[in-house]
């Protein structure tokens, strides 16, 4: 309670992440899914490798924790924005395009400042951005949208759901966004078993 900051939520996700790491289950779940604590625990066994004791490890260095997964999770962001302006670029023709899409980011204060928090803000801007490019990508091409496009917006639609049940809008998009029904029940399917094994 020393660190006011960083006590809501970032504390909250790093303990019921310790939680899903030493196998049990996590009690915050009202997002509706756990996808920040399953990274969460992740980033907690590699790091603590084979610690005898990693609650004893967490607790003891809670911040030092938090540090390696906010490290991860702007990882994850700064690939997603690279990622995103590449495809963006690729679907446009323009690199102008492609740095708009990166800039849409980096010139949203607000965001910006969420995405150094462990909450499921950042996971929810890198799966949307995703989409995001990816709906253009689909768009810009003629003809039934190829399946590695369909599978990632659905997969992604799924995490950003679970994530955060704010992003069900996005749920449009993995229906609509893909051109052929082939296509579009590839890309809902892809929601669905990603949503369900998040959950």
């Amino acid at each position: 309670f020393w660190l006011g900051p960083n006590l809501d939520p970032d504390y909250a996700y790093l303990f019921n992440g310790l939680l899903i790491a030493t196998g049990r289950a996590p009690l915050h779940v009202d997002h509706p899914g756990t996808p920040v604590q399953e990274l969460i625990a992740l980033v907690l066994r590699v790091a603590a490798g084979s610690a005898p004791d990693l609650p004893r490890a967490v607790i003891a260095g809670p911040e030092e924790y938090l540090g390696m997964v906010r490290g991860v999770l702007l990882t994850l962001l700064l690939a997603a924005m690279a990622g995103a302006g590449a495809l963006v670029a690729r679907a446009t023709g323009k690199v102008s395009a492609g740095l708009w899409m990166i800039a849409s980011v980096l010139l949203t204060p607000m965001l910006l400042r969420e995405a150094l928090c462990v909450k499921p803000e950042p996971l929810l801007l890198m799966a949307s951005l995703a989409v995001g490019a990816l709906t253009l990508l689909a768009a810009a091409r003629e003809g039934p949208t190829r399946w590695p496009v369909a599978l990632g917006i659905g997969v992604l639609t799924g995490v950003a759901i679970t994530a955060k049940v704010t992003a069900l809008p996005l749920l449009a998009l993995a229906v609509l966004a893909p051109r052929g029904w082939r296509a579009r029940v590839a890309s809902v399917g892809a929601t669905v078993i990603s949503a369900a094994l998040l959950l």
